[in-house]
């Protein structure tokens, strides 16, 4: 584990790859909700959702807030220079918490066959 004098560098690093996955993840957010990409979405088309709309909006909305949150924890980790522990479980955290929102909203929108 490094000191806490050392960790500006690896401290940069983490924020270089947390910041581009999050403005991606943003990026991608906001086609979903704002433009209505729903094609970015993997086997997504209309007839499937009982309320495409609502759907798109909570996708994208979830997406948004991860994004929002990756580069928070990215500038955590370079200002407060907290340690990697720290980090790693607040990022696993975040990227659960995101998959589990997502696929919640797939069972509750998706038509049951």
């Amino acid at each position: 584990m490094l000191s806490m004098e050392n960790q500006f560098v690896p401290g940069l690093l983490v924020l270089t790859i947390l910041a581009f996955t999050g403005g991606l993840i943003i990026i991608f957010g906001y086609l979903i909700r704002f433009e209505r990409r729903g094609h970015l979405i993997n086997g997504y088309k209309e007839t499937n959702y009982t309320n495409a709309d609502k759907y798109l909006d909570r996708i994208g909305m979830t997406l948004l807030l991860s994004g929002f949150v990756f580069l928070i924890i990215g500038v955590a980790v370079l200002i407060f220079r907290i340690h990697e522990w720290v980090f790693a479980s607040a990022t696993i955290i975040s990227i659960g918490c995101m998959f589990t929102s997502l696929f919640y909203n797939e069972r509750r929108f998706r038509i049951k066959k």
